[in-house]
């Protein structure tokens, strides 16, 4: 994964909107974030981890306590993280639960954690759960804790490898590599072997329980019995065959009972077939008589066959004489329809006529259009000369309120100008004030000095004398007569130096106050400078030289002009409004050039307003009175337009009423020879179907009156052929009715009743005998067969169970561990710890200049978990503890390094391009700092980055690539800098 841009907006202490552009520190190894303590540097490590999981680096803060408390009201908290992964961009945004301001911008509310997801494809997932297994699953690679562990490690964490202790480093391992999994596999191994042992007493308990519910009255099988545990197998055995036998009794038992029921089946059909005798015997005679009844009531057949010949003829010629009556009547009504189009054409063409009169009227109505349509003219070109002039008095008032404006501004620039006057000569006054007053105050502190100075160098003289004199003494002090004098070389010494005082002056003395003399030369000197710079002050600024002055002059001149400036007030608040007396002034703004371009503004203004007043006055001379109103003109447009429309709507109207008139005068035409046409063709349909209609009857041989007749004696006819067919269809089924009860009375004629009862009751009490033997049989076998079901899966369980104990048994042994060996997690635990101590040694090496790498790490004891590193210089072996702060801090980087490599190839090799680093680097000294340094920037290379957090002055120096969090000048809150090189 490779980060490419981070913003944040009212989270942790960032109160604005920052953004981070990663792009731009790829190649550049390593970057460096710097601020001050609780500046927020850790807070963009805890952004980036927030984007991604929700939740920040090591759980220090809960998610809804990330808005900044810098943060305006109306910001809402959120933080946007752009990264690409397996050469895919993808941008998440997030933001915290949090207190928002309402719609109506009055109270708040509470808006929960959301996220989304923008991915290459232009999808955005927004469900919580779903962006989490994406970025866990498949972008990053990681979950939170191994993401802190690979890419970010957080402020004081990553020492902790190395400073624990005992169970808590042992712990933290466990936690780090998770092989809990495998002391719960170690766990499972056991529990599952004595599961085995349990559930084998378990079967045992219950085959002797399964046993003692077996029915059976075999004294072998009651010896078999009295040892269920040795005897298991016999007993299963024994039980099988038992079984067969009986199941093979029971289908004999169940056959035997199928014939019995077969035979009383047949016993009961006769006994019942025998009841029916006499009814049988009775229905017959009376069948007989009804179809001898139904026999003389049907008519002959060929009185049937002729009406059903007749009723066919007379449906056939039914539906031409129907079509026939329809258009007769469809004839008259049609030349009804035809007589009244007609008289409707004959008024149509006299509206018509009426309608071409009227329209002849529309010759004037044009002519008074024509004169209103001049007139309408003649009123816009009017228009256009008023409104041309209203123009022109609208500008005239614009120039009248430019000139208020101006007027306004150049007393407001007269004023200004005076103001600026009478400050600058006032302000001038008071700095030649200032400076006469330090010269008078210099003067005093000179003549204080001078006199200071005069002292001590008369003491000086003195002391010298004196000191002097005491050498001589100590010279003489000792001198015999005949021994040369060291001053003067002498051998007789009549007058020896004397001692001049009992205290005695020494070179310090003399040495303290010619100090002292120096330092009083040197203030003097200092005061006569500044005493220079401000007579020279004066005459450059102000053109006054006082290089003659006395100190007198200078008095005076202060004083008389303490009076100006005193004159220079009183001036400038009679002359000046009370409102301007604090008024700021601009010094590069000349108010006297601002009033002279006023002025000339003003004047351009006045010429053009008498010329704007001349041009409209000369258009409005050609315009009436009346008309020289816009309103009044629209008034009279008004009214011609309202002329117009009235006209045009009347030529309109008798347009449209000859044009209607001529439209209906043509539909009723047409309708009238539709109407003949419709009255032709139905005279001619109705001589054809006539033709037809005689045609069919002259083939049926009957004549019309004929065919009248029998058409309406059809539905009697019909109901005749109903009737015949209904009476047919009882005689045949009496017919069939009679013979099916010959056939019954034929075979219940040889029967016995009374020796079919005594065969019945034999028969009755063999069923019952053999159904009690079957009941016995069935009860016993589904005890048995349940009891053999049970102690077979139970050999079999068992079996299972002898075969699983010895691989769990060892499995077990092997998982928990021994007292010869250790266990499975250990194991697993001391793998992974050797396996980050072997990475780790060689950035521990490339970090301490080739001194230190890590000592292989043996699990005899793993409660004494103890690192230990070698000393290549000396060959020994020592433990951490006895490192340097410096080189501890090496030691814990180099540890951590390893420990990414390890985990990210635990996790399936999906490596970071990004590694954060959270301090400590304050315990190195500048060497080791270097060789960190250089082993973190080979580390990172042109695809990755490495970036540190550290207040330490050396990184800084070293790492050009820094990101600043530090706060902006008047402005509350963090924000970030990103210095480049």
């Amino acid at each position: 994964m490779k980060l490419i841009k981070l913003k944040m907006a009212a989270f942790g202490p960032y109160g604005g909107e920052e953004e981070i552009n990663f792009l731009n520190f790829y190649g550049q190894s390593l970057f460096l974030i710097t601020g001050n303590t609780g500046a927020g540097k850790t807070t963009i490590f805890d952004a980036i981890c927030f984007a991604l999981y929700g939740s920040v680096c090591g759980q220090k803060k809960e998610a809804k306590t990330l808005r900044s408390m810098f943060a305006k009201p109306q910001q809402l908290c959120f933080v946007e993280f752009e990264f690409e992964s397996n050469g895919k961009t993808y941008k998440i945004r997030r933001e915290p639960e949090q207190l928002v301001l309402k719609a109506g911008g009055e109270g708040f509310k509470q808006k929960k954690h959301s996220a989304q997801l923008f991915m290459p494809d232009g999808q955005v997932k927004t469900n919580l759960k779903e962006i989490s297994s994406l970025i866990v699953n498949s972008l990053v690679g990681f979950d939170r804790a191994s993401f802190n562990k690979v890419a970010m490690l957080p402020q004081g964490q990553f020492q902790k490898l190395l400073s624990e202790r005992g169970e808590q480093q042992l712990k933290t391992f466990r936690s780090i590599f998770e092989t809990e999994v495998y002391e719960q596999i170690a766990n499972r191994l056991f529990d599952f072997k004595q599961s085995i042992v349990k559930n084998f007493d378990m079967f045992e308990q219950q085959n002797v329980k399964t046993v003692e519910l077996i029915v059976c009255t075999d004294s072998h099988f009651f010896k078999l019995k009295k040892n269920v545990t040795a005897n298991f197998k016999k007993i299963v055995n024994f039980l099988e065959q038992k079984n067969k036998v009986d199941s093979i009794e029971l289908t004999n038992c169940g056959l035997v009972l199928q014939k019995i029921e077969l035979s009383l089946q047949q016993l009961e059909a006769k006994l019942h077939l025998l009841s029916f005798y006499d009814d049988k015997k009775r229905q017959l005679e009376q069948i007989k008589i009804k179809l001898g009844n139904l026999n003389k009531q049907q008519p002959p057949l060929f009185e049937f066959e002729q009406a059903e010949n007749l009723v066919k003829k007379v449906e056939s010629l039914q539906f031409l004489n129907n079509s026939f009556e329809d258009l007769k009547s469809e004839k008259i009504i049609k030349t009804n329809d035809l007589e009244k189009l007609k008289t409707g054409l004959q008024l149509a063409a006299k509206k018509l006529n009426l309608a071409c009169a009227e329209f002849e009227k529309t010759n004037k109505i044009d002519q008074k259009l024509n004169s209103l349509q001049v007139e309408t003219s003649h009123l816009n070109s009017l228009e256009k000369v008023v409104e041309l002039a209203h123009n022109m008095k609208q500008e005239l008032f614009s120039f009248e309120g430019e000139l208020k404006q101006i007027e306004l501004k150049m007393q407001m620039a007269k004023v200004k100008s005076l103001v600026f006057k009478l400050k600058t000569e006032i302000d001038r006054e008071t700095e030649l004030a200032k400076t006469l007053k330090l010269l008078v105050e210099l003067g005093l502190k000179k003549q204080f000095l001078q006199e200071q100075l005069k002292k001590l160098r008369i003491a000086h003289d003195e002391l010298i004398a004196n000191f002097f004199k005491e050498q001589a003494f100590h010279l003489a002090e000792g001198l015999e007569e005949g021994q040369p004098c060291p001053v003067c070389g002498a051998t007789v010494h009549p007058a020896k130096a004397k001692k001049t005082s009992s205290n005695g002056f020494s070179q310090v003395d003399v040495e303290k106050s010619r100090l002292k003399i120096l330092n009083c030369e040197e203030q003097l000197q200092h005061l006569l400078s500044e005493e220079g710079f401000a007579v020279a002050n004066l005459k450059a600024c102000f053109n006054l030289n006082l290089k003659n002055f006395s100190s007198g002059d200078i008095k005076q001149n202060f004083k008389n002009c303490v009076s100006k400036i005193n004159e220079l007030k009183l001036n400038f608040k009679q002359q000046v409004p009370e409102k301007f007396w604090n008024f700021k002034l601009q010094a590069e703004v000349d108010y006297e050039a601002e009033v002279e371009n006023l002025s000339r503004q003003r004047e351009k203004i006045l010429a053009s307003v008498s010329v704007l007043k001349n041009k409209m006055n000369e258009m409005l001379k050609k315009v009436p009175i009346n008309l020289q109103n816009l309103s009044a003109i629209e008034k009279f447009k008004k009214s011609n337009i309202s002329k117009q429309t009235e006209l045009n709507n009347k030529k309109n109207e008798l347009l449209n009423a000859k044009l209607f008139a001529e439209k209906h005068f043509e539909i009723m035409q047409a309708k009238v020879h539709a109407a003949e046409l419709s009255l032709a063709e139905t005279v001619s349909k109705k001589c054809e179907v006539s033709n037809k209609l005689n045609s069919a009857l002259t083939l049926c041989g009957l004549r019309f009156e004929e065919f009248a007749g029998h058409l309406q004696n059809l539905e009697q006819t019909k109901q005749f052929l109903k009737c015949f067919r209904e009476n047919a269809k009882k005689i045949e089924e009496f017919e069939l009715k009679k013979n099916a009860l010959q056939a019954d009375l034929e075979k219940m004629h040889n029967l016995n009743m009374p020796q079919i009862n005594r065969l019945k009751a034999k028969k009755q009490v063999l069923k019952q005998t053999i159904k009690s033997k079957e009941a016995e049989l069935i009860n016993r076998l589904a005890v048995n067969e349940n009891c053999l079901k049970t102690l077979k899966k139970a050999e079999k369980e068992m079996g299972n169970l002898g075969e699983r104990f010895a691989a769990a048994k060892m499995l077990a042994d092997v998982a928990k561990g021994t007292r010869k060996r250790i266990g499975f997690e250990r194991y697993v635990l001391c793998r992974f710890i050797n396996e980050v101590l072997a990475l780790a040694s060689v950035y521990f090496k490339q970090a301490t200049n080739g001194r230190y790498i890590f000592s292989k790490f043996v699990f005899q004891n793993l409660e004494s978990l103890n690192f230990s590193v070698i000393d290549i210089y000396s060959g020994q072996t020592r433990d951490v503890n006895t490192l340097s702060g410096g080189e501890t801090f090496a030691a814990s980087l180099a540890l951590c390094l390893g420990l990414r490599d390890v985990v990210s190839g635990k996790l399936g090799g999906n490596r970071l391009n990004t590694m954060l680093i959270d301090e400590g680097f304050g315990a190195l000294d500048e060497s080791y700092l270097d060789s960190v340094v250089d082993c973190l920037k080979q580390l990172s290379g042109k695809e990755s980055l490495i970036g540190i957090i550290s207040h330490v002055n050396g990184l800084k120096q070293k790492i050009g690539l820094q990101i600043q969090v530090k706060q902006k000048l008047g402005e509350p809150g963090a924000h970030c800098f990103v210095k480049l090189k």
